[in-house]
């Protein structure tokens, strides 16, 4: 929980069964690694928000000129955490876990 921004942090810890609080942690790492892997933000000045329908975005100025439009999408379900990114266009996904193992 210390990797996450401190308005993160309390935001994992909110969930009441452990499954979620993980999930909800992994979701928060991967969003970041994968910021600044592609952007070369460093991971302190990444700051992320939520629309008001709660999708996670960039919040933090960037001037990559290959990512003008740089965004992503994170779901989970199950065992599972997923990230799509892209550069140009609106990145979406859904991930559905197979029903023996939710």
């Amino acid at each position: 929980l210390d990797l996450l921004g401190a308005d993160e942090a309390p935001q994992v810890r909110r969930f009441k069964f452990e499954a979620d609080q993980k999930r909800a942690l992994v979701s928060r790492l991967l969003q970041r690694a994968a910021i600044s892997r592609v952007l070369g933000i460093p991971w302190a000045d990444i700051i992320i928000k939520r629309t008001k329908g709660q999708k996670p975005f960039l919040a933090t100025p960037h001037s990559v000129p290959w990512a003008p439009n740089f965004n992503y999408n994170v779901s989970h379900e199950g065992s599972y955490v997923a990230l799509a990114t892209e550069n140009l266009c609106i990145a979406g996904m859904d991930v559905a876990a197979p029903s023996e193992i939710r």
